[in-house]
């Protein structure tokens, strides 16, 4: 009970009674620890791909069919201290980058009557007529990856 304060450090019983729950506590955490950095590790890995235009399911599966066996520490490594490598490798795996929406797509989501489809019509009105000045950001997505096949004019 070295460390322990007031009656936790003094008296026999509270202080066996501290120590064992602090074991306990040591013992979940060295396994906890190993989930959290490992978590740490997808989410660097996920933020590369998509700055390399795809995603880390998508990635880890092209490794595995390629047969690219680098551990997920090591590439996460790779993709903080060096991005080009990172980029090689997703280039050596042979993955395609994700495909843009397109105005197939769009038309999709105005065929039916929604909410949704009411705020797109009034924001291409408006983006027609060029008084909007800002637009809804998931409306805004959609709009700017779309305006050259519509003729928008963004």
């Amino acid at each position: 009970a070295k460390g322990f304060w007031g009656m936790r450090s003094n008296v026999l019983t509270v202080a066996k009674h501290h120590v064992d729950k602090a074991r306990q506590y040591a013992y979940r955490d060295r396994r906890t620890k190993k989930r959290e950095i490992r978590a740490l590790w997808i989410v660097r890995i996920n933020a590369a791909a998509r700055e390399n235009g795809t995603t880390y399911s998508r990635l880890m599966g092209a490794f595995h069919k390629v047969g690219i066996t680098i551990n997920r520490k090591v590439l996460a490594d790779l993709a903080v201290t060096s991005p080009a490598s990172f980029t090689a490798l997703v280039a050596d795996s042979g993955i395609e980058k994700k495909p843009k929406a397109t105005a197939s797509d769009f038309y999709l989501i105005l065929k039916h009557d929604s909410p949704i489809r009411r705020v797109v019509l009034f924001v291409l009105h408006w983006k027609r007529a060029g008084q909007l000045k800002f637009t809804p950001c998931g409306v805004k997505r959609r709009l700017d990856s779309l305006s050259a096949g519509l003729n928008l004019g963004s």
